[in-house]
């Protein structure tokens, strides 16, 4: 840019020595008309024709007293002082021939005016043979100038300095030889994250046409695990940028587009479905082996998490107040014994009660094809009790001996939940803090895509895990996220101010209640189904203290150790 203006500056001085030098040519040829009609008077008022010598005294004599005298030209001489040298050169020739004479420069006004119109071609033909200036000058000037003022910087950019090699890239070339550390930056194994590379490469938001091709899909889907694995001051765009070796604004741009990625209906489905037969019989077998056979039919589990907010949103902001007083986004997690989520409740506010939000998933509207043959959710105290949704006895009812009995050994299968819970935000730490600024609609829903989008990375890297024979037992992200899970008690106020799903301004309305009397009926039956439970939970722990008691005197005698010395 700084040239761009040199060659303006020059063109716009070569401008003004050419309209000084065409002054110059006109002042000139007009002085010498007037000498020439002076010379002509001259000769009338004597009558006889002069000679050359006599003309040009009379030229001289009448140039020096000549009008003209008090004009300056451009070029500092004033047309008396010209005159007064012709005169002067006219004078000191006296003796000379008209020959002399006629050929002398100062009386030869053929001569003068070739000299002069000799520098102005010349001067032309300088610059018309420059390759950048070609037309009339003033065309030039004004194509340069507004080409000059298209442009929207005049400075020039400043070039940034030698980026050193990133750490992502020394991590990537290395993932295989170091899974420990990759997977403390990138929160997944490097055989999961080979998969999740070629599950995601072909989507269409990859593919570029454009001259400037997009860096590689492993460093953008690194670039965004990272991102999603870290929260703090480890999640800024200084920080992730600095590890990545690209701009803050590359560190968005990834990121949303592995967003639009996985959550694509391909991946997300393939990513979050439901449970298999064979998923479900394993399940149904640890809860018969952690509990008793009667309660093998329920299989699945089901919890409310919050998401914390780092600020509070500035679009209804009240309504994402929740009961922890944070503000958060509230979701729905449904999830197998083993820690497989496979359907989520997500779009709502912190302070959406879990039953608001649990009516909204899919297991809830579909549990008819869902759960068959008797087959029953678990669900803590907020969640309303249903034929099954079996939850555990609230005050005053859980202080009896046998209820809390009941109420302990459920506590015991809805760990699972909480593990579930944990292992998700241990994993990705963001959703410990979500550092997303929601000032609309648009924001809101980023931020549940944002969520949406760590727990179907995370359901795919179970699957993976689980393929590779990995037990989620010995995954130290269940205990990192811990103590950030949902506990079993409680539950927010609803507060209906905006829609519970991103995609709409206007939610449908809820469906009607049942009448009084059928709400009564429905009530009673899935009190009287947790009382067979309860009922068929205390037999077989009866049954194991006398097989235990049985074991121990057939091991030590009539006078061994009883039923409760353990086994």
């Amino acid at each position: 840019m700084p040239d761009r203006r040199k060659l303006i500056q020059n063109l716009l001085s070569r401008y003004k020595k050419y309209r000084k030098l065409k002054y110059e040519l006109r002042l000139r040829r007009k002085q010498r008309q007037l000498q020439y009609e002076r010379s002509k008077k001259v000769t009338a008022v004597s009558g006889n024709p002069a000679s050359p010598s006599s003309q040009a005294t009379a030229a001289s004599s009448s140039s020096s007293t000549s009008s003209f005298g008090d004009v300056t030209l451009s070029s500092g001489i004033s047309a008396g002082d010209e005159l007064d040298w012709e005169s002067t050169g006219s004078s000191s020739s006296e003796s000379m021939s008209d020959e002399s004479k006629s050929a002398s420069p100062a009386y030869s006004a053929g001569s003068f005016s070739s000299f002069l119109g000799a520098s102005v071609s010349d001067e032309s033909n300088r610059v018309n043979s420059c390759p950048t200036t070609r037309g009339p000058p003033t065309r030039r000037i004004r194509h340069q100038i507004e080409e000059l003022y298209q442009h929207r910087y005049w400075q020039g950019k400043r070039k940034n300095k030698r980026r050193f090699p990133s750490h992502m890239t020394h991590l990537l070339r290395h993932r295989h030889s170091e899974p420990e550390i990759f997977r403390q930056d990138c929160r997944i194994n490097p055989h999961t994250f080979d998969e999740l590379v070629s599950e995601l490469e072909e989507h269409p938001v990859f593919l570029n046409k454009a001259r400037n091709q997009q860096m590689l899909v492993e460093h953008q889907v690194a670039i965004t695990l990272y991102r999603f694995g870290h929260f703090g001051n480890a999640a800024s765009l200084n920080k992730i940028s600095r590890w990545a070796g690209c701009g803050k604004g590359t560190v968005t741009l990834v990121t949303r587009r592995v967003m639009t990625a996985v959550l694509a209906p391909e991946f997300l489905h393939s990513a979050i479905h439901l449970p298999t037969d064979e998923e479900k019989v394993e399940a149904k077998k640890w809860v018969q082996r952690h509990s008793c056979k009667e309660w093998s039919d329920g299989w699945c589990f089901v919890d409310g998490t919050l998401v914390p907010l780092y600020k509070k949103p500035k679009w209804f902001g009240e309504s994402y107040y929740d009961r922890k007083s944070n503000y958060s986004l509230s979701f729905q997690i449904i999830n197998l014994p083993n820690l497989q989520i496979f359907d989520v409740g997500y779009g709502h506010t912190g302070s959406t009660h879990d039953s608001t939000a649990w009516e909204q998933t899919r297991t809830f509207k579909e549990h008819t094809s869902i759960l068959k043959d008797n087959e029953f959710i678990w669900a803590d105290s907020a969640y309303p009790i249903q034929t099954w949704v079996v939850t555990p006895y609230k005050k005053p009812d859980s202080e009896e001996a046998d209820n809390t009995i009941y109420n302990n050994h459920l506590s015991h299968l809805r760990i699972r939940s909480e593990h579930a819970i944990g292992f998700l935000k241990g994993r990705f730490q963001s959703l410990k803090g979500l550092r997303v600024d929601i000032t609309s609609a648009k924001t809101h829903q980023f931020a549940v895509y944002w969520v949406l989008s760590c727990i179907a990375i995370h359901a795919f890297a179970i699957a993976s895990e689980q393929a590779h024979k990995e037990s989620p037992e010995d995954n130290e992200f269940i205990y990192d996220g811990l103590s950030d899970a949902e506990d079993a008690t409680g539950g927010g106020a609803v507060h209906p101010l905006i829609p519970q799903r991103p995609v709409s301004r206007h939610p449908p309305p809820p469906p009607s209640p049942p009448p009084q009397e059928r709400r009564a009926d429905v009530l009673a039956l899935a009190r009287a189904r947790r009382e067979d439970l309860k009922k068929s939970l205390l037999n077989s722990l009866n049954q194991r203290a006398m097989n235990r008691a049985n074991r121990n005197r057939a091991r030590y005698g009539e006078y061994g150790l009883d039923s409760s010395s353990g086994n």
